[in-house]
């Protein structure tokens, strides 16, 4: 028989016990909001920033992390419903099966009825463990959206509070993906819009660049079939003849970038490579465009090879020094310099033009964008020369930039791979 000291001492341990247990296993409901409520607050405080997040998996392992911390769970997870394929996913588990919505489990149970549901013990037959689980839809409105589910595979510790706090969890999880989902509609149609727009200035551009040399194809031909009407001996008109070659030619230049526009969309712009003299080409460009009004100088060795596509490297110098004359309307010296290292060639355009706003620096490779100084009534062009010059120095592994400082001008900046080809006097040969 035990003195009465030890009794006692047993009887304390067994009140104890029965606490401990009674505390861990079916706690008070005091107690359990207790623990609950700072898990709750701090994921609802981090609701409001989840629908921007950068993927729809990362959110839905947000919520699926908040709410198995505000329950006091190791797990939980979220199925989605695909209406259309009428299957249940889970896409924070790409290894679980997809169900149908008659599927005989405890979320597709929930997902039929609308009703929240506590199943203290289901034998989930791909894992052949046994869980405790509670499940709740997740939906807007009439839209079935999917279901939250929480489970444990230790003994049942969900009380009838918990759920109706994972129904207030999956009624926040619908809000948030509806969030996501008006956030993706909003950036969609802004899209849309974007691409409007573009299709919108760039009919506006084409029209009013097509329109000019068009009117004067058209006029002066006109003048010549009624010169020729009136009197057929009249004497040729060379200076007429000569405009009409003119603009034909801007015309049929003006529809070559177009469809450049689309051979460097599909990454097909550049052609055969050979070793050819850059500094020869770069010198036959110079020449064709200085003038008293735009000395254009070029400093440069002798010979630098590279391996390359000429046509389009020189309609790439051709570009350049095109813009620098034509966005320097007061004139001013261009300044072409070409040199090479052991890795690489480099190439600048510099001029004293009207330079290019800070503002415009990150767009000023793009598709048919134009400088906010640049205006349309003075300056010609649909704003595909430089995105085409970027697309050549790109499929030929290299960089373009640009150093800009305004009002003094601009300067472009070009490097490409260096492969030296050859001895000297061959290379000498090629550029003759």
């Amino acid at each position: 028989m035990l003195v009465p000291e030890l009794q006692s001492l047993a009887q304390l341990f067994a009140l104890l016990s029965g606490f401990s247990y009674y505390i861990g296993f079916a706690p008070p409901d005091i107690l359990r909001r207790a623990w609950q409520e700072p898990e709750l607050r701090a994921f609802l405080g981090r609701a409001a920033a989840l629908p921007r997040l950068p993927t729809t998996e990362a959110i839905l392992q947000e919520i699926a992390d908040g709410a198995a911390s505000a329950l006091g769970v190791s797990h939980a997870t979220i199925g989605l419903w695909d209406a259309d394929a009428q299957l249940l996913r889970g896409p924070l588990d790409p290894t679980l099966p997809a169900y149908p919505l008659t599927a005989d489990i405890p979320a597709m149970q929930v997902l039929r009825t609308q009703q929240a549901s506590f199943t203290p013990a289901f034998a989930d037959p791909t894992t052949k463990k046994t869980y405790a689980l509670i499940a709740a839809p997740i939906t807007a409105g009439e839209q079935r959206l999917g279901v939250l589910v929480a489970y444990t595979t230790s003994a049942p510790i969900f009380a009838t509070e918990d759920v109706a706090l994972l129904s207030l969890l999956a009624d926040q999880a619908a809000v948030i993906l509806e969030s996501r989902a008006l956030i993706d509609e909003a950036a969609r149609v802004q899209a849309r819009e974007h691409v409007t727009r573009l299709k919108d200035d760039f009919l506006s551009a084409a029209a009013h660049d097509l329109k000019t040399p068009l009117t004067t194809l058209v006029g002066r031909t006109q003048l010549i079939e009624r010169r020729i009407m009136r009197s057929p001996t009249t004497p040729i008109d060379l200076a007429s003849i000569q405009t009409l070659v003119r603009e034909a030619q801007r015309l049929k230049r003006l529809v070559q970038e177009l469809l450049d526009a689309g051979r460097a969309e599909q990454g097909q712009l550049v052609g055969e490579r050979h070793p050819i003299n850059l500094a020869a080409l770069a010198e036959t460009v110079r020449s064709r465009h200085s003038s008293a009004r735009h000395p254009c100088t070029l400093e440069a060795e002798e010979v630098v090879m590279a391996t390359v596509d000429e046509h389009r490297i020189e309609q790439l110098v051709e570009n350049l020094v095109e813009n620098a004359v034509k966005y320097s309307p007061d004139g001013g010296a261009i300044t072409i310099r070409l040199w090479h290292t052991e890795e690489q060639i480099h190439l600048t355009v510099a001029d004293h033009g009207i330079g290019i706003p800070a503002s415009d620096r990150a767009h000023i490779f793009g598709r048919f964008h134009r400088g906010r100084n640049v205006d349309d009534r003075r300056f010609a062009g649909m704003g595909l020369g430089l995105y085409l010059c970027h697309a050549i120095v790109e499929q030929h592994s290299g960089q373009i930039t640009l150093t800009d400082t305004v009002p003094q001008g601009a300067t472009f900046h070009i490097a490409l791979p260096y492969r030296p080809e050859g001895a000297v006097h061959e290379a000498l040969n090629l550029s003759h």
